[in-house]
């Protein structure tokens, strides 16, 4: 069994003589009781055999992980280690911080949807209360009550005095 440090400093591996005692030991160590036996599962050597028959090309599984920090979690890559099948590779990730983000990322997406759907919502109800008014584009629209300049006309009830005094609309 290869280490990062064996990798790097390009020593023998380690030989275990009874790799699924040893898994059990180190999963036992490092998991929470609830899971354990899944887990423990996961890291036996029949177990990886029988599942690179069927995926060849490798596959993953999380391994929730206890160590000083705390719960961590590892993403556990297991693939052939040579051409001929004969050895098999895990490669373990520490993959806490990433799913964090990932969470949050997913929570800020879910809240954004559904603060677009609440606005999706109030533009419907008003595009609706709009369309109940008959002459809704001769309705003032931020003009002062002086009418539709581009129109000229006068939202309903406002009318200009006949005098020949100064114009004065009535209020609307």
């Amino acid at each position: 069994m290869h280490t990062r440090q064996t990798v790097v400093e390009n020593l023998p591996p380690y030989v275990v003589e009874h790799y699924d005692e040893a898994m059990d030991k180190f999963v036992g160590q490092h998991t929470q009781k609830e899971g354990l036996e899944e887990i423990r599962g996961q890291f036996r050597l029949a177990a990886m055999l029988d599942r690179l028959s069927q995926d060849p090309q490798g596959y993953d599984f999380l391994f929730p992980y206890q160590d000083a920090q705390g719960e961590r979690i590892k993403k556990v890559s297991v693939l052939w280690g040579d051409a001929d099948h004969q050895t098999v590779c895990l490669v373990r990730a520490d993959v806490t911080e990433m799913l964090e983000a990932e969470r949050r990322t997913k929570k800020t997406l879910e809240n954004a949807l559904i603060q677009a759907e609440e606005a999706n919502r109030a533009k419907s109800d008003f595009v609706g209360d709009e369309s109940r008014y008959p002459h809704a584009d001769e309705r003032d629209h931020g003009h002062d009550g002086l009418g539709n300049g581009a129109s000229g006309r006068f939202p309903a009830g406002c009318r200009l005095s006949k005098k020949k005094s100064p114009i004065r609309p009535s209020i609307c």
